[in-house]
C-alpha cells in the first residue's frame, strides 16, 4: 500500500462509528478488524516515510562520502589526520565530517565540545596541528583571525615586555602550543633565559602578509626552570588590527635613492618579487617621516611622475636593514616648484627588519624634525 494511499484509508476508510462496545465495555469483532486495519496503515505509512529517509541519507552519505575523500587528497591528509577529524567528531560518518572539514566555524565549534567533554584527550595536542593542515590557522590570509590559538608553532613574534620606565621589545618564538596555552623562547642574557615570570602579561605583535599587524596580550602563567626556561602563557580571544596609521610617524631627515615599478607591473605579486634592478626610474628623495607601517617623503621634480599604485624599492641602511624595502604608493599630490609629496604603505617586512625599524625610530624620536624642503627640492 503507498503512502497516498495509506493516507487515503486513514482519512475516509475507517469510520469512528464501527468501533462499537458491548455491555462490558469491549469492542466487538468489528472494532477489532477496523482497528487492526487502521494501526497496519500507520506501519506502512511509516515505514514508507523510513524508507525514503534512509535512502536520501544514503545518497547524502554516498555524496559526502566523495566530497570528503576529495578534501582529503586537497589538504594531503594522512589516514592518522582523518582519524584524529574523527575522534573530534565523535563520528565516522562522511555527512558528519565534512562540515569539520570545510567550515573553519564548524571545526571549532566540534573542538570547543571535544575539549569540554575530554580535556585530558591525548588528541587535545594535535588539534593546533590539524588546525593549521586545514587551512584554519593564521598564515591563511583569507581566515579571520581572532584567537591566539591560530598562530602556528614555530611562529616568530614581536614580544613587548613591560619595564617600569619604558617597554622593551625583542623576537621569540612559539615552540609549543595546546588548547590552553603556548610556550615562547625567553630573551638570553650571558647564555642564560631571562624571568619573564614575574610579569603578569605580555604583549605580542605578528605580522600577516598582504594583510596587517596583530597585536594581543596574554596573561603569564609561568617559567620552566631550566635551560630553555619556556615562558607559559594563556591563550587569549582579545585580538587587534593595527592598521598602519596607528603607528607612531616619527620625523627623520634622511635622502635616498628610490626605485620605481610602475603599477601596471606591481600587481599580483609578493613583495619579496620585486627588485631594484627591474626598476626604469629612479630618484633621489628625502624622507619627511617614517612609521613601522608607512612613509611619507619628498620627490624631485621629474618627467617620470610618481602615481598610486606603484612600487617603491629601497634601502634603510641606517635602520641596520640589509634587504630590500619596499612600499606600495598610496597617494602622491604634486607640490609648488614640481616636486610630489608621496605617501606609501610598507609592505613584505620581515619581522626581524620591523624590530630593527622599531629600535631605529625609538632611537630618532628625540632628534628635532627636519626643516621642511624649500619648494623644488
Amino acid at each position: 500500500m503507498t503512502e497516498p494511499a495509506c493516507l487515503s484509508f486513514l482519512a475516509v476508510g475507517v469510520n469512528p462509528s464501527a468501533f462499537k462496545f458491548d455491555s462490558s465495555g469491549s469492542l466487538d469483532v468489528a472494532g477489532w478488524f477496523f482497528l487492526g486495519v487502521a494501526g497496519l496503515a500507520v506501519v506502512v505509512f511509516l515505514y514508507a516515510r523510513l524508507s525514503k529517509w534512509s535512502e536520501r541519507r544514503k545518497v547524502l552519505g554516498g555524496q559526502s562520502h566523495t566530497k570528503v575523500k576529495m578534501t582529503v587528497q586537497d589538504i594531503d591528509m594522512d589516514p592518522k589526520d582523518r582519524e584524529m577529524v574523527e575522534t573530534i567528531a565523535g563520528s565516522k560518518a562522511p555527512q558528519d565530517l565534512l562540515p569539520l572539514l570545510q567550515s573553519r566555524i564548524e571545526f571549532e565549534k566540534a573542538v570547543d565540545r571535544f575539549v569540554k567533554k575530554s580535556p585530558d584527550h591525548l588528541v587535545t595536542d594535535y588539534i593546533s596541528h590539524l588546525r593549521q593542515k586545514l587551512g584554519y590557522g593564521f598564515d591563511n590570509p583569507r581566515t579571520p583571525f581572532n584567537h591566539s590559538r591560530m598562530v602556528a608553532e614555530g611562529s616568530k613574534m614581536s614580544c613587548m615586555i613591560p619595564l617600569p620606565r619604558k617597554t622593551v621589545s625583542y623576537i621569540t618564538q612559539l615552540i609549543n602550543t595546546n588548547e590552553e596555552c603556548f610556550y615562547i623562547l625567553p630573551p638570553k642574557q650571558k647564555g642564560k633565559p631571562v624571568s619573564l615570570a614575574k610579569f603578569a602579561t605580555l604583549t605580542f605583535k605578528v605580522t600577516r602578509q598582504t594583510d596587517a599587524e596583530y597585536t594581543f596580550t596574554c596573561n603569564v602563567l609561568g617559567q620552566n626552570r631550566d635551560e630553555i626556561g619556556a615562558v607559559k602563557l594563556a591563550h587569549t580571544a582579545e585580538i587587534r588590527k593595527l592598521h598602519y596609521r596607528e603607528a607612531p610617524r616619527i620625523p627623520v631627515n634622511l635622502t635616498t635613492q628610490f626605485f620605481v615599478i610602475k603599477q601596471d607591473k606591481a600587481t599580483a605579486h609578493p613583495a619579496s618579487y620585486y627588485r631594484a634592478e627591474e626598476s626604469k626610474y629612479s630618484f633621489q628623495g628625502r624622507f619627511m617621516d617614517i612609521s613601522l607601517g608607512g612613509i611619507a617623503l619628498m620627490a624631485p621634480p621629474g618627467d617620470f611622475p610618481v602615481q598610486a599604485g606603484d612600487v617603491l624599492v629601497f634601502h634603510l641602511f641606517e635602520a641596520n636593514i640589509k634587504e630590500n624595502v619596499i612600499s606600495r604608493v598610496l597617494k602622491s599630490e604634486t607640490i609648488e616648484g614640481g616636486g610630489m609629496k608621496i605617501h606609501g604603505k610598507l609592505t613584505g617586512i620581515r619581522e626581524i627588519n620591523r624590530l630593527k625599524l622599531s629600535k631605529y625610530l625609538q632611537s630618532v624620536q628625540d632628534v628635532p624634525p627636519p626643516p621642511p624642503p624649500a619648494a623644488g627640492q
